[in-house]
C-alpha cells in the first residue's frame, strides 16, 4: 500500500492501531491501571494519525469517515486502514470526470 502523503509509515499507523486494540483487551482482562493508559496513549496517537490523514488527503465521502471516527473509533481506524488506497482513487476518478 501506498504511504502517499501519510505523516508518518503505514506500517507505524497499522502498529499503533492494532496496539491499542489488543490493550483494550488486556484492560478487559486484567484490569491493570497501567494498561489502562497504556491502551488511551496508543490509541489516541493513532487516532490522531489517521484523523489528520482523513482531512488532509482527498479521500471519496470525507465527512462519513470523520463522522466515524467520532463515533466508531478504532472499528472506523481498522476499516479506513483496508481502505485508503481504494479511497483516494475513487476520488481522484470523480475529480477527473
Amino acid at each position: 500500500m501506498e504511504n502517499k502523503h501519510l505523516n508518518v509509515s503505514l506500517t507505524l499507523a497499522w502498529v499503533l492501531t492494532l496496539a491499542a486494540i489488543l490493550a483494550g483487551i488486556g484492560i478487559i482482562l486484567s484490569d491493570s491501571a497501567y494498561l489502562l493508559y497504556f491502551g488511551i496513549a496508543l490509541g489516541f496517537s493513532s487516532w490522531i494519525i489517521i484523523l489528520s490523514d482523513m482531512i488532509i488527503m482527498p479521500i471519496y465521502n470525507r465527512p462519513l469517515w470523520i463522522l466515524s471516527m467520532i463515533f466508531l473509533t478504532l472499528i472506523a481506524q481498522v476499516i479506513y486502514l483496508v481502505m485508503r488506497k481504494k479511497l483516494i482513487s475513487l476520488q481522484d476518478k470523480f475529480d477527473k470526470k
